[in-house]
């Protein structure tokens, strides 16, 4: 039932879970600098470069995602990637004409990040407000355009307004949670376990109106893709989508958990490693969710799609 894999395949997966994970930790270094609260230069050196691995990774990741298309077409090996007539020919298509929005963007990010971290270079003391203000616009703008550019690819970009919004705002919450995680992870490890359980407490309690978005937006957009459920069951798109789900249920399992049981036991001896060891496995389930993610968007969809 499910496709057998060619190499160039093989390279659209890598390089699109490239673009995924730099999406989620440029995401997630923005997040960091309100989440962890702290003006410190090292806090934020720290959140200013998860952010620019993030755009770097990402930037990457979408022009080898490019050339795979490229290559692909061409039929003529690895060479094809830089076949000039293919690629101009593809730089007029969607998948090219996004492409090149998503560098641009992801490039002004590195760039941003890059003269944030030069200026905090020259600071004796920690940044005012203006720098603050600043960083969260100008990171703000060039994630919610990052974010925009999915509803235009894909299974989504020929449904209704209404699903083409949904995937944003899922995107968005997947990207809001897994990319919080290193920065969870990280507080356990340079932090007292009362400062941890503050930061732990800012998260949780948005975390629950990201989840509703995240899981209404899943319903709509399944609602969209699949001709009946009987697909769920009898399709590889389908029985992926039941993996996915499993594995986002144990997610939230993993995060029930972390709030209700292990915050608050933080103070108890060895309470912080076993919410650091919680956190590890919450980031390991969700790197599989992002796998079967990238392996439904680009090797198999729904039959609607076919």
């Amino acid at each position: 039932m499910l496709p057998e894999l060619s190499g160039w395949d093989v390279v659209s997966l890598v390089a699109k879970l490239c673009w995924y994970f730099g999406v989620i930790a440029a995401t997630g270094g923005t997040l960091s600098v309100w989440l962890l609260d702290d003006q410190r230069r090292r806090a934020l050196y720290w959140s200013l470069f998860y952010s620019l691995a993030g755009a770097l990774l990402g930037f990457h990741g979408v022009i080898f995602y490019f050339l795979s298309q490229v290559g692909a077409a061409s039929g003529s090996g690895p060479t094809g990637m830089l076949n000039w007539s293919m690629i101009r020919f593809y730089l007029n298509l969607g998948v090219g004409e996004t492409s090149l929005l998503r560098m641009a963007v992801l490039l002004l990010l590195i760039l941003g990040q890059v003269a944030g971290i030069a200026y905090l270079g020259r600071l004796s003391k920690p940044p005012g407000q203006a720098f603050f203000r600043l960083f969260y616009r100008l990171n703000a703008a060039a994630i919610l355009l990052l974010l925009l550019s999915f509803q235009a690819t894909g299974h989504v970009a020929p449904l209704s307004l209404g699903a083409r919004i949904a995937i944003v705002l899922h995107v968005l919450c997947v990207a809001l949670w897994l990319g919080s995680l290193l920065p969870l992870w990280r507080a356990t490890r340079v932090y007292e376990p009362g400062q941890v359980q503050q930061i732990m407490s800012r998260f949780s309690s948005r975390a629950s109106i990201l989840v509703v978005v995240l899981l209404a937006a899943a319903v709509l957009l399944l609602t969209r893709l699949l001709e009946s459920p009987a697909e769920l069951f009898n399709s590889a798109y389908g029985l992926a989508l039941l993996i996915k789900a499993l594995l986002v249920a144990l997610m939230l399992a993993l995060a029930a958990l972390n709030r209700w049981w292990l915050v608050p036991l933080l103070d108890k001896p060895g309470g912080i490693l076993l919410l650091r060891r919680s956190i590890s496995l919450e980031t390991g389930v969700g790197l599989l969710v992002l796998l079967v993610t990238v392996f439904l968007s680009t090797v198999i969809g729904p039959a609607s799609h076919a």
